[in-house]
């Protein structure tokens, strides 16, 4: 990394914190300032696997004024053309195991983490300048208790245990140590989604451990013949604590329709009947999600997107 990239990252890390250390790692990105209020970074990421050539905007910041707005993603298309992209898809820093989307619904709902928690302006500004919604997501909430809905999934769990599964739950930073497993199933998991691309195990691992910092974890791994299948990650809501926040489930293909997504749903709401939480929060399920069928009882509060552009 040159000298004038050094510094920009320095600059980055004081206003966006740790994240922005990524650009350290990565090579095709450019940096594009307005003024101290408006900026952004543009990435090409090497390893995404779409059929089009796609430019990322991401650690971006700009006023409700129209001025900065028209220069900042008249720079950010040019950056991107000079990249050799064809569209232009934000925010997003390089890739999705790092911070992304906005919100477009929801500011007055419940505060949680890592929901991004933008200024309003921001999605309406972009449509406004041509972009569309490109991909949708949600969060949605339950109030626990002991219904219907927790009696199937319960049953769901015992089937589970029945057929061979077994359920192992880790702590905090006990988490450590299950780390290897949880890389190996997200990659493989995770391969066919939407602008996926690798990260390494390094990388990863640090992600993790980075969100020790600012809440106490939970996983359930699933295992089958002592090989992990499957894990399911939540926490307490460190803004909020009577809500437990179901962060991610992940399931192996070959396990699914065994009932596992349930089993998962069950020891998450027991969980949170056992130590007094009023409400199960899943975040940010992506619109076309199959996993989204857990929450089908509740109630959508919060919508995100990103935004693209032909360019």
């Amino acid at each position: 990394m040159n000298k004038n990239k050094r510094l920009i990252t320095k600059k980055l890390v004081q206003i966006w914190g740790e994240e922005a250390l990524l650009l350290k790692y990565i090579d095709n990105w450019d940096y594009v300032e307005y003024n101290e209020n408006a900026s952004a970074v543009v990435f090409i990421n090497p390893y995404l696997k779409e059929s089009e050539r796609i430019a990322f905007f991401g650690f971006i910041r700009f006023p409700n004024e129209t001025e900065s707005a028209l220069w900042l993603f008249k720079k950010i298309s040019e950056e991107a053309k000079k990249l050799g992209a064809t569209r232009l898809v934000g925010p997003l820093n390089y890739s999705t195991w790092f911070s992304y989307r906005w919100m477009t619904e929801g500011w007055n709902k419940v505060r949680t983490w890592p929901e991004p928690n933008n200024e309003r302006y921001m999605a309406e500004v972009v449509k406004q300048l041509g972009f569309t919604e490109y991909l949708e997501y949600f969060s949605s909430i339950i109030p626990v208790s002991n219904d219907e809905k927790h009696k199937k999934s319960k049953k769901k769990y015992e089937n589970a245990l029945s057929e061979g599964f077994k359920f192992k739950r880790y702590k905090g930073r006990k988490i450590k140590s299950i780390l290897n497993k949880i890389y190996k199933i997200s990659t493989e998991v995770f391969a066919d989604k939407p602008l996926y691309s690798p990260i390494s195990r390094i990388m990863f691992k640090k992600i993790y451990v980075s969100s020790f910092k600012k809440i106490d974890p939970i996983v359930d791994l699933c295992l089958y013949k002592n090989k992990p299948v499957g894990f399911s990650f939540f926490y307490e809501n460190p803004y909020e604590k009577k809500i437990l926040l179901w962060k991610t489930v992940a399931l192996k293909k070959e396990y699914q329709g065994y009932g596992l997504g349930s089993a998962f749903r069950y020891l998450v709401h027991q969980y949170a009947i056992e130590n007094n939480k009023s409400y199960v929060m899943q975040l940010l399920m992506h619109v076309e999600s199959k996993s989204k069928q857990l929450i089908a009882d509740g109630e959508v509060i919060k919508k995100f997107a990103l935004f693209s552009k032909k360019i």
